[in-house]
C-alpha cells in the first residue's frame, strides 16, 4: 500500500517569526498608504479651493493672459508694419535692433 502524502508541512519556528514579521510590516504598510492617500486627497481639495479663490479674485486668469500677450505681439507688428511704410525705419536696422535685443537678454539671463 502506499502512503497517503502528509497533510501538514513541518515549519520550523525561525521560518514562522519571520512570516509573522513579514505580515506584520505589509499591514504596517498598508496603513500607511492609506493615510498618505487620505492626506493626497485632503490636499487635492485644499489645491482645489485655493485654485477656484485665485480665479475668482483674479489673479489666476491663464486665457485673457494669453490674449493680452497675442494683443502685444499684433501692437509690435503693426507698429514695425507702420514705421516701415513712413521710412522710419529700415530693415537693416530693424534686425540689428532684435539681434542686440536678444544679445542683453542672454547676457542678463547668464549673470541673473
Amino acid at each position: 500500500m502506499k502512503k497517503a502524502p502528509q497533510e501538514h508541512v513541518h515549519i520550523s519556528p525561525d521560518i514562522l517569526r519571520m512570516i509573522v514579521d513579514l505580515e506584520k510590516r505589509v499591514a504596517e504598510q498598508r496603513a500607511q498608504i492609506e493615510k498618505i492617500e487620505k492626506k493626497t486627497e485632503q490636499l487635492e481639495k485644499k489645491f482645489r479651493i485655493l485654485i477656484n479663490e485665485l480665479i475668482h479674485a483674479g489673479v489666476v486668469n491663464v486665457p485673457e493672459r494669453r490674449k493680452i500677450i497675442l494683443r502685444s505681439m499684433f501692437d509690435q507688428a503693426a507698429l514695425i508694419n507702420l514705421l516701415r511704410k513712413k521710412g522710419v525705419i529700415n530693415k537693416r536696422e530693424f534686425v540689428r535692433e532684435i539681434k542686440q535685443l536678444v544679445h542683453r537678454d542672454k547676457a542678463t539671463k547668464k549673470n541673473g
